[in-house]
């Protein structure tokens, strides 16, 4: 059987790296029990391997690789080759799962202290729809106005705080 699958990869025209037998995806799925989704958690799960930055510009990057006609494996191994910190570790993670067989919404749910449920079922609907890249510039946007708005509002949260300490001085 692996040696099938081996030649499959080959066959499709793509070349396996590393391969092993696929555990069970329902075995595997950290529990989601008890975990609070509110807006503050919408894209981003509790303790998060990729920060909310992170998350966006791997999205971001994947957005654009997958929009660009580049094939999903492939596009995971230029984001593993030209980033070493957590994005490119979390793309080889991920096309370690898609080659050994796992739909990248199925890779993305058992790492669900990157991928909140949420993320995950808007990638797996891009998938059944055929749509994966506008599917994740949905998510690229969305993450982006996040950043933004948090941006925002931390920076109206400072002015009142340094005006209170006699930093700024409006005579």
């Amino acid at each position: 059987a692996r040696e099938a699958a081996i030649e499959a990869l080959y066959d499709n025209g793509l070349t396996p790296f590393e391969t092993h037998e696929a555990r069970s995806q329902e075995r595997d799925r950290p529990s989601r029990a008890g975990t609070a989704h509110g807006l503050s958690q919408f894209f981003v799960a509790e303790h998060t391997n990729l920060n909310a930055r992170a998350l966006s510009r791997f999205t971001v990057e994947l957005s654009s690789l997958i929009g660009s006609g580049i094939s999903l494996d492939e596009a995971f191994r230029v984001m593993a080759a030209s980033d070493r910190g957590s994005v490119g570790r979390t793309a080889s993670a991920l096309l370690k799962d898609v080659l050994a067989g796992a739909q990248l919404s199925q890779a993305m749910r058992t790492r669900a202290k990157t991928f909140s449920e949420e993320y995950c079922a808007i990638v797996a609907a891009g998938e059944a729809a055929g749509a994966l890249a506008p599917a994740l510039e949905q998510i690229a946007g969305l993450l982006g106005r996040r950043l933004e708005l948090r941006s925002k509002i931390s920076a109206a949260l400072v002015y009142p705080a340094l005006r209170e300490e006699g930093y700024l001085d409006l005579a």
